[in-house]
């Protein structure tokens, strides 16, 4: 008796073992996926900020920069590892203009406004300025200038892959 005749007979145990292939077949799917996909950077209700743009402090995530701390300009800090941790180092510091810092300060008092689609255009239009520390020239983040500053290199010339510190 041959597969064929064997199923014929078996159509449940035929069914059974389609619908596990099936099944194995979307696991292994997704599985390729999820190991494929760059890393996501976490979500946190705290961020990191830097008023000398070397030293960070922890504070709320939604506290829009600059903000004064201590006494100085207080920017948001993307800080980075390339050694799984053991060290950190500020990637890059952001800003808002004053018009912008407002706007977003105004959306915050009124989040129902700012769901709403005249509200999320505002937001697209809202442009931060960044800079890596040390830099004098800010540029504005969603430009050719700002794309360069977003490529995060690992410092010292290592070839790592720099992985955001989630405060």
């Amino acid at each position: 008796m041959g597969i064929r005749e064997s199923l014929n007979q078996k159509r449940r145990l035929a069914a059974a073992i389609a619908i596990a292939c099936v099944c194995a077949g979307i696991v292994f799917l997704i599985w390729q996926i999820k190991r494929d996909a760059p890393p996501s950077i976490q979500q946190s209700s705290k961020a990191f900020f830097s008023d000398d743009q070397v030293n960070t402090f922890v504070d709320d995530a939604s506290r829009i920069p600059p903000f004064e701390h201590n006494g100085k300009e207080a920017l948001r800090a993307y800080v980075f590892s390339c050694d799984g941790g053991k060290t950190s180092f500020i990637a890059y510091v952001e800003r808002f203009p004053k018009d912008s810092k407002a706007r977003l300060e105004a959306m915050q008092k009124n989040p129902a406004a700012a769901a709403d689609a005249m509200g999320m255009r505002m937001r697209s239009t809202i442009a931060s300025e960044i800079k890596k520390p040390g830099d004098a020239k800010w540029v504005v983040k969603d430009s050719p200038e700002g794309a360069k500053v977003l490529d995060i290199t690992c410092p010292h010339g290592k070839n790592d892959d720099p992985q955001p510190v989630i405060p």
